[in-house]
């Protein structure tokens, strides 16, 4: 908001001068008047004392008596009121004297803050053409700081919301991935721990009923062998002896039976045991080459990616370099077309112009190189922040793969630990059972267990083959998906480069338009303040001929008349000879000079009428 212009202070704002009346308290009289009518004691004691001389010369009702009583009250009275008019005329002058002294003071308080105001005013309407022209303020549209920070604001809100939301897009696709490969997993050893709890509950109940079985009938044997027995017992003892000694002798075959059973189920289980030892090795042997299978894999993919986005990042600089030199090459046309529309303005003009144009050129290219700076720098940080968050990312699904492997190898060996030690238990149960029922059952639990556990090592197998399968497909999906997002975000970003670019090419624009604005009005200014000085010495030659013209001798006054007035036509038409030579000027006004471009939408203020 303009300040309006503040008028010198006339005579009619000023204080006048105090005057002061001389009243009846300033007067002998006055006061007299006044201490003859207060009834004084004083006065009342001298007339009693003068109405007492004149009773001692027997003149007490005489006119000589009241004359001298009179007298008698005069001259007590008269000293007070001269003493008492003295002091209000001297107090009176004293007033009169301060009162003055503050209208003078005042006056030229009023003076000074009619000037200081005046030029107050002046320098805040500069200012706040100045500050309307950056901000936008009045007429000036949006203004270049508005203009600049709406621009920058809405990249930054743009960029900030997109990478938020691929962000949360990317953290929400693994954490899907993640939940479904848990699940999947979860559920996947769920169905083989409830397989092979099945199975083994299957084996003990057949054992058991086998068992049962066995000694159901070993009983019924036993039976019907002592029935026998009994019977056979009154055949006589030398049958009896022969079937003792049929039966030491078959205790004895029976012995060395049940001993070669031992060493042969001895054998056997020593070359089980042997046989699951180097198939244990040889599924640890696989399970290790496929691990470094996946991590050769997994570097591999990584150092293909990192070579993209080191590519990627290397087309990003060429193109920003490319931009930048484009800028600095328009900026350099656009100076060089601004120096040459300014070489006709005068030499004089001309080096000052020069000067604000190397200043200009100097800052913008300061300007032009901190902000390509700080755009390259912040395209480096997002680059890396981009790159590091992906490796972290890499780094934790690789940490929680190798924690649900972990976790599944330590369930399967507790499981086999467990399933182990249950058959221990249930085939050192069934040892006791008998050696023929036990040796088969021994070769069916081998049996069983050889398949159980080439059925779980081939589960194993498939299963980690699956899990390898699907990391190197999410691997690979990662990383297209990184591909895509970093050819997206390198699109992106050249859009925003070329975005700033002509942003910047448009300020560059705004900005000449307002410097030719302001370098108008100052040759606008400059124009008229020549005028009015030229005026103003015409006018003080004018005055000292004048002067002179009035202190020569020996001519009369009807001459110096005449020649007076033919100074005053003579300054009359001086001064409209130059008054025409300015107007015919092209800086007459202050739209003298055309904008380097075709904007309308910028208005120069007018300036101010000059008083």
């Amino acid at each position: 908001m303009a300040l309006g212009p503040t008028d010198y202070p006339n005579l009619q704002t000023l204080n006048p001068a105090a005057t002061r009346q001389v009243g009846n308290n300033s007067t002998v009289q006055g006061q007299l008047n006044n201490i003859l009518a207060s009834g004084n004691p004083l006065l009342e004691r001298a007339k009693t004392r003068a109405a007492q001389a004149a009773n001692k010369r027997g003149l007490l009702n005489s006119s000589m008596g009241v004359q001298a009583g009179q007298e008698a009250m005069m001259s007590v009275a008269m000293p007070m009121a001269q003493q008492d008019a003295t002091t209000f005329n001297n107090q009176g002058l004293t007033n009169q004297t301060v009162q003055n002294q503050f209208n003078r003071d005042s006056n030229e308080y009023v003076r000074q803050r009619g000037l200081s105001d005046q030029g107050f005013r002046n320098t805040y309407n500069l200012s706040d053409q100045a500050f309307n022209q950056q901000t936008g303020g009045g007429s000036y549209g949006s203004g270049l700081i508005g203009a600049e920070l709406s621009g920058k604001k809405e990249l930054l809100a743009s960029e900030q919301a997109y990478g938020a939301g691929q962000a949360a897009l990317g953290r929400e696709q693994q954490q899907n991935l993640l939940a479904s490969e848990q699940s999947y997993g979860a559920g996947q050893s769920a169905l083989g721990r409830e397989q092979q709890q099945n199975l083994l509950a299957s084996e003990q109940s057949y054992g058991a009923g086998q068992s049962a079985l066995g000694r159901e009938q070993q009983q019924n044997l036993l039976a019907s062998e002592q029935s026998y027995g009994a019977g056979q017992s009154a055949l006589g003892r030398e049958q009896q002896q022969n079937l003792l000694a049929s039966e030491q002798s078959y205790g004895a075959g029976q012995s060395e039976l049940g001993r070669e059973q031992q060493r042969d189920l001895l054998a056997s289980e020593q070359s089980f045991a042997a046989g699951q030892s180097e198939i244990g090795r040889d599924f640890s042997s696989t399970e290790a080459q496929l691990g470094r299978k996946q991590q050769q894999d997994l570097l591999a993919s990584e150092q293909s990616f990192g070579a993209g986005q080191a590519e990627i990042g290397r087309d990003f600089s060429s193109s920003e370099a490319q931009l930048g030199r484009e800028q600095q090459t328009g900026l350099l046309n656009s100076e060089q077309r601004f120096s040459a529309g300014q070489s006709e303005l005068g030499r004089e003009q001309q080096r000052d112009l020069l000067e604000s144009e190397q200043s200009y050129g100097a800052d913008q290219s300061a300007l032009g190189r901190d902000f390509s700076s700080t755009e390259a720098q912040l395209g480096r940080e997002q680059q890396s922040g981009l790159l590091s968050r992906e490796q972290q990312f890499g780094a934790e699904q690789a940490g929680i793969d190798r924690d649900l492997a972990t976790s599944e190898a330590a369930l399967g060996r507790e499981q086999q630990t467990g399933l182990q030690k249950s058959e221990q238990d249930f085939s050192s149960t069934q040892a006791a059972l008998g050696r023929e029922q036990q040796s088969e059952l021994q070769k069916g639990q081998q049996g069983f267990a050889a398949s159980e556990s080439a059925l779980g090592r081939q589960q194993q197998l498939t299963a980690m083959n699956q899990d390898y399968k699907n990391s190197v497909a999410q691997a690979k999906t990662a990383q297209e998906y990184g591909e895509a997002n970093m050819v997206m975000q390198n699109g992106l970003q050249k859009q925003l480069v070329s975005l700033g670019h002509n942003n910047d090419l448009d300020l560059k624009a705004l900005d000449g338009d307002l410097e030719m604005g302001k370098i108008s009005a100052e040759v606008y200014a400059n124009t008229q303040g020549a005028y009015l000085q030229s005026v103003s010495e015409l006018v003080r030659q004018s005055q000292i001929t004048v002067g002179e013209i009035q202190m020569k001798e020996g001519i009369s006054s009807e001459d110096k008349a005449k020649m007076m007035a033919d100074q005053a036509t003579l300054l009359t038409a001086h001064m409209e000879s130059q008054k025409r030579m300015y107007q015919g000027a092209a800086t007459w006004d202050q739209d003298w000079a055309d904008m380097p471009s075709d904007r309308n939408d910028l208005k120069m203020r007018p300036m101010p009428a000059r008083r």
